[in-house]
């Protein structure tokens, strides 16, 4: 009597397992951030560099991108995600403009909080705006690195990989929360107290509103763009006119 032989493994279940491989390889979430920590520092540090946050921003980027690759991921895996609807469309919108409102309150409540509370005045330093071509450059470095960028960079990756590191589910999603907020802040240690509690509070809106957003990180990126760019216009309006 002979036994049925067992079917052989099928190509889809080959490439399902390839697949669960790659996403399973790359470096402890830890060292990634070692890793790219290491070199924000470094090229932020780099003599003669004109734009020391901007360029450690992009190079960082490419860098993180490369670690995703590691995993078999991509920027979707940290949240960048288009609508796939008119719904969706409309949803997002309605976050980003939800995203703004918060933004501009805290914005324009924490020079009054740190005045009160600490009682340090808000010495913010304003870019050279006065030429349209300064103010389309800033603009473009607006977008590209701080929105798109530091997004990405700080809320998507940072977060994600910070959580990762500490376990706990929720809790620790709610540790990470506060310290990139932390961290987000004390990079802008060069405006002083006033600029660090400012960013850190922005910081830590923009990081709420990614948890609240199911992890999009699409409508903090507009949102961050669109307070840039009402910011730097105001200011060229204002430096222009004088």
């Amino acid at each position: 009597m002979t036994s049925a032989a067992s079917p052989p493994l099928t190509s889809t279940h080959s490439m399902q397992n390839g697949r669960k491989d790659r996403r399973s390889a790359g470096l402890p979430a830890w060292i990634e951030i070692l890793i790219v920590a290491v070199v924000y520092c470094g090229v932020t540090v780099i003599p003669g560099n004109p734009l020391p946050g901007p360029i450690a921003i992009a190079v960082c980027s490419m860098i993180v991108w490369g670690l995703l690759r590691l995993r078999g991921e991509s920027w979707k895996t940290l949240g960048l995600n288009w609508p796939r609807s008119i719904g969706g469309f409309l949803k997002a919108a309605g976050f980003t403009f939800a995203v703004l409102l918060v933004v501009f309150l805290v914005g324009g409540l924490m020079p009054f909080v740190t005045q009160r509370i600490f009682g340090v005045a808000a010495a913010p330093e304003y870019p050279d705006v006065s030429t349209l071509g300064r103010l389309f450059t800033l603009l473009a470095i607006a977008w590209s690195t701080a929105a798109i960028g530091e997004e990405l960079l700080f809320r998507g990756f940072l977060m994600t990989r910070l959580s990762q590191t500490i376990g706990l589910g929720r809790i620790g999603w709610g540790i990470a929360l506060i310290a990139h907020a932390v961290i987000f802040g004390m990079l802008h240690a060069y405006q002083g107290l006033s600029g660090i509690l400012l960013t850190g509070s922005i910081g830590l809106v923009f990081g709420i509103f990614y948890l609240l957003g199911r992890r999009n990180i699409l409508p903090l990126i507009f949102a961050h763009g669109i307070v840039n760019t009402i910011s730097f216009v105001a200011l060229h309006i204002q430096t222009s006119a004088v």
